[in-house]
């Protein structure tokens, strides 16, 4: 079953928001000093060629940065918080397809694709990234060959895990997805142990009931794994909550991992 859209009663768009003010641009590091690891790994040609026009953008709950078959003009770089690719019905109702990190990219694909999403993509957790235009990143992916190289791999990446997700909804119990979203979570958005969520966002990721989520949290908690309190949920136990998750944790893990030279 589909939840409810968690975007309604959002920002609109991210076209409207805003950047950071000037000089906060600091973000947490990754790679080589930089928060996103996409861009820790760009040649130093290309970084050269990019860094220039990249501006800080806050990430605020709720907010729709690309919405399906309207034209991307900005690649949104992650370099804390998380954000999802989520799939809708003509109700509105929604179910994430994969999620953008650390890791990678918002609008990448499609920037240097047919220039439109066929998905919504929405902030789950708050953070700070950079945002570039598209136009230049197409231009890039065209006169590089490392950079198509790095969009590739992370295309690869952004596949493999849409498809596992429809192997997850179809074949998993709510409580091993749930283990799975959670530290996915504190993985890719740099929030560690604590991650920022309400069980109304978390239904609505997991494509479940709220009243779902509330009894695999408590079944989760009472096991010593996580412990929920005020929208937020702390993980107690990691090895604990890697064995209550389902197998595509491991899969998607690895799979981003070895795609994305992450090891």
């Amino acid at each position: 079953m589909l939840a409810m859209d968690p975007s309604r009663a959002m920002m609109p768009s991210g076209r409207a928001a805003r950047s950071s003010p000037a000089g906060s641009g600091k973000t947490s590091s990754g790679v080589d000093g930089v928060g996103n690891l996409l861009l820790a790994r760009l040649s130093p040609e290309d970084r050269a060629h990019l860094e220039p026009r990249l501006t800080p953008f806050e990430f605020r709950l709720g907010e729709v940065l690309q919405r399906p078959g309207e034209p991307v003009d900005s690649v949104y770089f992650v370099d804390r918080g998380l954000l999802s690719v989520v799939a809708s019905d003509r109700n509105g109702e929604t179910v994430e397809t994969s999620m953008v990190g650390r890791e990678g990219a918002s609008g990448l694909v499609a920037a240097c694709g047919v220039g439109v999403p066929y998905m919504t993509h929405l902030v789950q957790i708050e953070g700070a990234g950079r945002r570039a235009p598209a136009a230049l990143c197409r231009g890039l992916f065209q006169s590089s060959a490392a950079f198509r190289d790095i969009v590739t791999r992370h295309t690869q990446h952004v596949l493999a895990e849409t498809r596992q997700s429809a192997v997850c909804q179809a074949m998993h119990s709510a409580e091993g997805r749930c283990a799975r979203w959670l530290l996915e979570s504190g993985d890719r958005a740099g929030c560690g142990d604590l991650v920022p969520l309400t069980q109304e966002y978390l239904a609505a990721m997991l494509g479940v009931q709220r009243t779902t989520v509330s009894a695999v949290a408590s079944t989760l908690q009472r096991a010593g794994l996580i412990r929920y309190s005020r929208g937020r949920i702390r993980i107690l136990d990691h090895p604990g909550l890697e064995r209550a998750s389902c197998d595509c944790r491991k899969a998607v893990k690895e799979f981003r991992e070895t795609v994305l030279a992450l090891t």
